[in-house]
């Protein structure tokens, strides 16, 4: 008869046989999450890359745009990721789905390489530029509010790059934002007259010639005296319909409708 001593000893092996498989996972599971944030540390930043200011942010209206890094110090020739977040105060998508990211270089910066950008969920947009610095240069990062949005109308800013902190020097940016005038002294109006090449019903624009002409907002019918939606008014507009419209040009250089004459007989005003 085994003693209970022995007995006990049995139970013990027989247990740790059977976890051995689950202790096995746990051991791999552990070594390779410290692998990862191993690897994770060390290529974080490229070597002799030097971050001035981690973060540019704008926000003149109701949306974010965020450039990282907003300034740094690259080795001629080697490259960095540059990203772009626009934080939405409203889900997308929102009615002024004509919102777009646009960047420009200036001196010795090239991008190499694009993501595109993509909502990352309903109201966070994030793109990646891969960037070459041969010389100091700087990435202008404009993001365009959808025309007619009444929220504002852009967010920008200029990242700084230099190939050495002597060229950069000890400055930081101060000032982040390009404010937008948008008071009625500097609106602008022009008239856009012709046939309607085609309508877009779900993003509320007329193609006129080569003109895209957006439609927002509250509208009345004077002919028939009847308020009307944006998307009742495209939707009483056909291809091949003569048009006269008076529009508004936005500070992104957008057309917006403000009255629509269609074949000379309906008139619709925009009312708000």
């Amino acid at each position: 008869m085994a003693s209970g001593k022995g007995l006990a000893v049995v139970v013990v092996i027989g247990v740790i046989v059977a976890l051995f498989p689950v202790i096995v996972d746990v051991i791999d599971n552990m070594m390779y999450e410290a692998s990862q944030a191993s690897t994770t540390t060390t290529t974080s930043l490229p070597a002799g890359v030097k971050i001035l200011v981690p973060q540019l942010v704008s926000q003149q209206g109701a949306d974010r745009l965020v450039v990282e890094p907003g300034k740094a110090v690259v080795p001629a020739g080697e490259t960095i990721d540059v990203k772009i977040y626009v934080y939405f105060k409203h889900t997308q998508p929102c009615p002024y789905s004509d919102w777009h990211v646009e960047y420009s270089v200036s001196g010795g910066i090239e991008v190499v390489s694009d993501d595109g950008g993509k909502l990352v969920d309903p109201k966070t947009y994030e793109r990646t530029l891969v960037i070459k610095v041969n010389s100091p240069g700087t990435l202008t990062v404009t993001y365009y509010y959808g025309s007619g949005c009444p929220e504002g109308t852009m967010e920008r800013v200029v990242a700084e790059f230099y190939t050495s902190e002597e060229q950069a020097g000890n400055t930081t940016l101060t000032s982040t934002t390009t404010p937008t005038q948008t008071t009625s002294e500097e609106e602008t109006y022009t008239n856009i007259t012709g046939k309607v090449v085609s309508i877009n019903t779900e993003a509320r624009y007329i193609v006129v010639g080569n003109k895209s002409v957006y439609v927002r907002g509250t509208w009345l019918d004077v002919t028939n005296n009847k308020t009307l939606t944006d998307t009742d008014v495209v939707s009483l507009i056909k291809p091949g319909d003569t048009v006269v419209i008076v529009c508004k040009v936005t500070g992104s250089g957008r057309l917006m409708a403000e009255k629509i004459i269609v074949n000379g007989t309906l008139i619709l005003e925009r009312s708000e």
